[in-house]
This record gives C-alpha cells, sequence and structure tokens, in this order.
C-alpha cells in the first residue's frame, strides 16, 4: 500500500476473502483454538481493516469443512463461531460487512478427477474450490453493486 501510494496511486481495498479455520477445528491444535475461534476472527478481521485504513472493508468468509472428521473435534465450534462473527447473526461476535458463504454442498478433494488425496476429506476439490470461488465474488459484487460497501 505504501509502495502505491508512494508512486501516486490511491489504492482502495473494498473486499477481502478468507478461506480457513480447519487447523483451529483438529485435535492437534487444541480445543482452546476451537473455543476462542470467534473471537479471534473478530479480531482479525478488525486488525486487518485497521491495517489496510479500510474500515468498512467487506470480509467474505467460507464455511469450514463441510464433512465430518474425528480428528477434528471443534469442527461445530468453529463452524457456529463463524456464523456468529456474520453480520446477519446479530450476535455480539457478529461483524459488520462480514459475510459468511455456505460452501457445504461443494465437491471435495477425495472425490476430484484423479485425486492424489483419495482420503481427504477436509479440502474442497478442483470444482469445489472454483464454486467457492464464484460464490466469494458473487457476495462481493452483489454487496458492492447495491452500495452497501462505501467507496471510502
Amino acid at each position: 500500500m505504501k509502495a502505491l501510494k508512494a508512486m501516486g496511486f490511491e489504492p482502495v481495498v473494498r473486499a477481502m476473502v478468507w478461506q480457513q479455520g480447519e487447523a483451529d477445528a483438529r485435535e492437534v491444535a487444541g480445543l482452546d483454538n476451537s473455543r476462542n475461534y470467534g473471537e479471534n476472527l473478530k479480531n482479525f478481521i478488525l486488525q486487518v481493516r485497521d491495517a489496510l485504513s479500510a474500515p468498512d472493508m467487506l470480509f467474505v468468509f467460507g464455511e469450514v469443512m463441510p464433512l465430518p472428521a474425528a480428528r477434528f473435534p471443534g469442527r461445530t465450534m468453529v463452524r457456529n463461531a463463524q456464523i456468529a462473527v456474520s453480520e446477519h447473526s446479530c450476535t455480539p461476535l457478529s461483524v459488520k460487512n462480514a459475510i459468511w458463504v455456505e460452501d457445504d454442498d461443494l465437491q471435495m478433494l477425495s472425490t476430484d478427477y484423479q485425486t492424489p488425496a483419495p482420503t481427504d476429506d477436509v479440502h474442497l476439490g478442483t470444482f469445489g474450490l472454483l464454486n467457492l470461488g464464484e460464490r466469494f465474488a458473487k457476495v462481493i459484487y452483489d454487496n458492492l453493486k447495491t452500495g452497501i460497501i462505501p467507496d471510502n
């Protein structure tokens, strides 16, 4: 951002997409990470907005782990925390202009064509990632075209 400004540009960050949370749901991370996920995500969003001088930046994030897996005992806590952070949840954790995108119906890596990881029950496959990207783009487009997010 500093380099762009030094070149005379006026960069404006309007949106950010985020897909993360599996590690916080895994047993090796400990359930404290799962329990604290909502507060951590909320703080992360606010810190990124502050660092980018974009207080109203749209933050679009995808649902974590479409399939339950025994080695991820915190999955439900993380998923519930994601919903709570979403603007429309109207909870103490909800953040304005934070939009949660559902992805439980997307194709998984384990079912990807010629997958190198037939037992991967955590990550999205090629088409799953493409569809998630399209959903992220639609949320951004719909929110920016309606003027919900100001130009700053």
